[in-house]
């Protein structure tokens, strides 16, 4: 006999939340895209995961009530913390072939109006990152693991986002250009270590809204 599913009945359906304010900006939903696609490729049919869906929901009502400008911001702020979530969090001060700490720098503090302060050196100034191994690469090791040079501010800003709170995120002062280069570093993360080629990150990159 040929197998047949059970189905639930639906009895009630509620909206509980419209996001007006993303629907109705191609800006937020350009930016916002990202994370829809992101987590509709991780989640698994059938399996709940509350703390998934809680971040989801947060990440996109920040979105909603935030100017537009943030969106990006919270965006790659979002894909970051599901790395953690799905468990390929990024190595961002410990060698990942070695264990030797690695002297990146780090924020020192978040006050209220979002005034950061990074403890790396200049913009000039590079970390060698290993897509495929899973974070920073120290000097010792970099020659048997293949590595890319990223900018230590950008490894300083990404480990920043990650631990932040949403509305951290939206009352700090990252540049537009530096979100971009974090936004780049998801995009080759979640293909090198999700396998999951991000369209919607490709149209954003392309688009020229922001």
């Amino acid at each position: 006999m040929p197998r047949v599913r059970n189905l639930d009945i639906v009895s009630e359906a509620r909206l509980i939340y419209a996001f007006d304010g993303i629907k109705k900006d191609v800006m937020r939903v350009a930016a916002l895209e990202p994370i829809l696609e992101a987590v509709s490729k991780t989640a698994q049919e059938d399996l709940s995961v509350p703390r998934l869906f809680d971040m989801t929901v947060s990440a996109l009502r920040h979105a909603d009530s935030a100017d537009a400008e943030k969106s990006p911001l919270l965006c790659a702020a979002y894909l970051l913390k599901l790395f953690a979530v799905m468990g390929v969090r990024p190595s961002f001060h410990t060698c990942v072939t070695c264990g030797r700490e690695i002297p990146l720098g780090s924020v020192h503090h978040v006050p209220a109006h979002g005034e950061v302060s990074a403890g790396a050196g200049t913009a000039e100034e590079t970390r060698r990152f290993s897509f495929s191994g899973g974070g920073v690469v120290c000097d010792q090791c970099m020659l048997s693991e293949p590595t890319t040079a990223i900018s230590a501010q950008t490894l300083v800003w990404s480990d920043a986002l990650l631990h932040m709170t949403f509305d951290q995120v939206v009352e700090c002062n990252c540049d537009l250009n530096r979100t971009f280069d974090i936004l780049k570093f998801c995009q080759t993360w979640l293909q090198t270590n999700l396998a999951i080629r991000s369209k919607s990150l490709d149209f954003l990159f392309k688009s020229g809204l922001f």
